[in-house]
């Protein structure tokens, strides 16, 4: 074996070692110190690659965590920075299919995007304009789609009211009195029942709120993406985790 070939595979083995010393450090500083468990220690360990980078990049020139000596340059301030920024930048436009008879299904399936998120939105207050069988329908055809997220519900005026989940959408409407009682709230505007359904989230962000505020409110509700509305409450977009985790790390390798 060449001296070459001997520094590069000495090189590879320093790395990787370093690279596994990083990740158990991670693991353990983020349950020790910072008391994060479950998802949260995984968003922690996705910072190692980062850490790599940093140190073979130079701007990583000290740490300290036992006898080992680092020290962040650019990267802390980066981070803040990106964490403290709002998320209209990261809202991704949505296809909206507004529920309505079984016969536009089709048309709008064809039009459909699939590229970006799909939602589907129901209007409240319709008496008797909604019926359990031709809903299901249209959710068992948007759930071939894997981009189909969210039920959207809203008011006359088009403002957001409350959101679920598409897979406890289905659930709801498979199981028949309870889907029957479900339509029924949703035709005669009963928002207060609505919200005793489980799924069903009222809670939502807007433009203005940040990476760091997304972060946890997708924590907080156990989802991997959110509904975004604007200042007068009509539907934005939606941003997904893994969109608002890539802007992050991204910045902080700048």
């Amino acid at each position: 074996m060449d001296r070459q070939s001997l520094r590069r595979e000495t090189v590879g083995i320093v790395v990787t070692v370093l690279f596994l010393a990083l990740g158990f450090l991670s693991m353990w500083l983020s349950k020790e110190f910072l008391k994060l468990e479950g998802e949260a220690v995984l968003v922690f360990l996705l910072l190692v690659p980062i850490i790599v980078y940093t140190i073979f990049s130079g701007r990583l020139s000290e740490l300290r965590a036992g006898g080992l000596e680092a020290k962040f340059v650019n990267v802390a301030g980066q981070s803040a920075e990106f964490a403290s920024e709002t998320i209209e930048p990261s809202v991704g436009e949505m296809e909206v299919v507004a529920k309505e008879g079984a016969r536009q299904l089709q048309r709008q399936l064809e039009r459909l995007d699939e590229s970006k998120p799909i939602t589907l939105t129901l209007t409240l207050g319709k008496e008797g304009y909604y019926h359990r069988e031709v809903w299901l329908r249209y959710m068992e055809a948007l759930s071939q789609y894997r981009n189909f997220r969210f039920v959207v519900i809203l008011d006359h005026e088009n403002k957001f009211v409350a959101y679920i989940p598409s897979w406890a959408m289905l659930q709801i409407l498979r199981m028949e009195a309870l889907g029957e009682e479900f339509v029924r709230h949703i035709n005669e505007g009963e928002i207060r029942e609505l919200r005793q359904y489980p799924g069903v989230v009222t809670r939502t962000i807007s433009t203005k709120s940040t990476n760091l505020d997304a972060l946890r409110e997708m924590t907080a509700q156990n989802l991997e993406a959110l509904i975004v509305i604007d200042e007068d409450q009509r539907l934005k977009g939606v941003v997904e985790r893994e969109q608002i985790l890539s802007k992050l790390l991204l910045g902080m390798a700048r």
